[in-house]
This record gives structure tokens, sequence and C-alpha cells, in this order.
């Protein structure tokens, strides 16, 4: 998978680029059926929040999520648990329209 970084990248150490390659590799087995997808990561901080917004397209629909928190790395998890979810409903709707149930 893809990512695109935006806003303020300063932030995203090499360290913390790896942990979020891993835990969107991990819904790439999903995701990229139809060919190699771009997440893009758009961060912005206000005061002493930090919010996340990670964008995936999945069969034409538009899988966002979003985190804020103090800490970076916790903002990052919570927008990856959202589409994590977002991938699982999609997927089992998409499993039981093809089986007619």
């Amino acid at each position: 998978m893809k990512l695109i970084y935006s806003g303020k990248t300063k932030e995203f150490t090499s360290d913390l680029e790896e942990k979020i390659a891993g835990k969107l590799s991990k819904l790439s087995k999903f995701i990229e059926q139809r060919g190699e997808r771009e997440a893009h990561v758009a961060h912005q901080l206000e005061r002493h929040l930090h919010k996340v917004c990670i964008e995936v397209k999945f069969y034409d629909h538009a899988l966002i999520g979003e985190g804020a928190d103090a800490d970076l790395e916790t903002s990052l998890s919570q927008a990856i648990e959202k589409i994590e979810s977002q991938v699982d409903r999609k997927s089992t709707r998409l499993n039981s329209s093809h089986l007619g149930i």
C-alpha cells in the first residue's frame, strides 16, 4: 500500500512511519484485491491535540478514519481502528450480497 502524508509531516519519525505501514499492511490483504491502493494520511496540530485523518478507496467507496489525541501514535491507532471496522463491515456486505443471503 502506498502512503501519502500531508500536513505536519515533520513529526512523523521513521519508526512511526514503519508502525503505520505495518498496521495498514494487515488491511491491504482485504483492500488491494484489485491492485495497489493509496492511503492518504493527513495530520493537523491544534494546540496540543494531534488530529489524524486517513482516507482509503475500497470498491469505489471512501473509507475515512479520524483520530484525535494528545499523543500522535494514539490518534493514528484510533484512525486505523476505525478504518478496520469499516473494511470489516463493507467486506461482509459485499460477501453476503454475492452469496444471496
